[in-house]
């Protein structure tokens, strides 16, 4: 696997233009970067595969400047680790009991906050908050829509959770602490509410060369200060909204992406999707933020397609975008499945297809 690392190389990468309620970015400014090339091999292990710690980790998150945690699919636990790769302790079950999962969908969602472990039970419909060291504080029921959102914890009273489009918003953020009242919502629905979509239909719009409706509304966001940033994935756009509800600035991922992955979806829902079932557009998988900078990842999910490299971006909070990292296959089957970052910017992957945890310190061009 080749990894290219592509960076800012001009002053300024985007013109934004001032309105009464936005900035819209220049759309060709995420362009605007060059190219250069890395092996996987430059890249740590933190956790080997000849380790046999891990059997298939789909969750990372940074705790501190010295631990991470990983969600361990095949293991049903949440594993804590130091930076070096040891690991210090488990937690979490699978049952029917408090703070117990179930075993087919596990803990999703993980996520961690000054002493805090939130995820999310989806069988039961509950969220769960976990202590520092695994002990449950406490499992909060949900609605099921909100079953398959982004989350995102603010703090260990607040998550940050999308909506597609219900609570006439794309995101809202939710009190913990009283029966998940809505404390804030974050921009304007695209299209309707769907809660159950039409597969069928949305195969033959994008088979169509167009976006489906039911899907415009689909999203991941993020908490900065005193803002939030949101990722639309059908429309491959990064917003930031205000406090206030204004849009900050939206910019589009760099066009040769967008349109690369936009034709594949087209081309695969036009030939290859059976009746009655959908290829969807989802550009990326997981954003965070961190250290002022905005992390956009997108594995890759189409191995036997030119061009559909697994992504990793990394804009300022203007939405200039820094770098932009490509990872190319090789010989050796590699899945990112999940990342995060830590104090020091070092991002952290999850990966799944070899059981291990690999780490890279990126070069970020200010």
């Amino acid at each position: 696997m080749t990894l290219k690392l592509i960076n800012n190389v001009s002053f300024i990468l985007m013109i934004l233009l001032f309105s009464t309620c936005k900035n819209e970015a220049d759309p060709d400014a995420t362009s605007n970067v060059s190219a250069d090339s890395l092996q996987i091999e430059a890249l740590n292990v933190v956790i080997s595969t000849d380790s046999e710690i891990l059997g298939e980790p789909r969750e990372i998150v940074n705790m501190d400047e010295d631990h991470f945690a990983v969600y361990d699919h095949a293991y049903k636990k949440i594993m804590v680790f130091n930076k070096s790769g040891e690991k210090q302790y488990e937690f979490g079950n699978t049952g029917e009991g408090p703070g117990e999962w179930d075993p087919m969908g596990g803990a999703r969602d993980l996520n961690y906050h000054d002493g805090t472990f939130f995820s999310n039970n989806g069988s039961r419909y509950l969220f769960d908050l976990y202590n520092k060291d695994g002990g449950l504080i406490k499992s909060i029921s949900y609605e099921p829509y909100l079953d398959y959102t982004h989350k995102s914890l603010v703090d260990e009273n607040r998550i940050l959770t999308t909506t597609n489009g219900n609570e006439n918003s794309l995101a809202v953020v939710l009190d913990l602490e009283n029966e998940l009242a809505v404390i804030d919502s974050v921009g304007q629905p695209e299209a309707g509410f769907r809660l159950r979509p039409n597969f069928e239909e949305q195969r033959t719009t994008y088979a169509n060369g167009e976006l489906p409706e039911g899907a415009l509304n689909e999203a991941l966001a993020t908490k900065i200060e005193g803002d939030y940033i949101v990722f639309m994935n059908t429309l491959g756009e990064l917003r930031r909204y205000s406090q206030d509800g204004e849009i900050v600035f939206e910019v589009e991922l760099p066009k040769d992406v967008k349109e690369t992955i936009f034709n594949y979806i087209v081309e695969v829902n036009k030939n290859e999707s059976p009746p009655h079932s959908v290829r969807p557009l989802e550009y990326a998988k997981e954003i965070q933020y961190k250290n002022g900078m905005v992390y956009l990842f997108m594995p890759i999910k189409h191995p036997d397609r030119e061009g559909l490299e697994a992504r990793f971006l990394i804009y300022d909070e203007e939405g200039s975008l820094l770098s932009h990292f490509v990872f190319e296959p090789d010989e050796r089957e590699t899945i990112l499945y999940d990342f995060t970052v830590d104090e020091d910017n070092t991002v952290y992957f999850a990966d799944v297809m070899n059981a291990s945890v690999l780490s890279f310190d990126p070069e970020i061009k200010e």
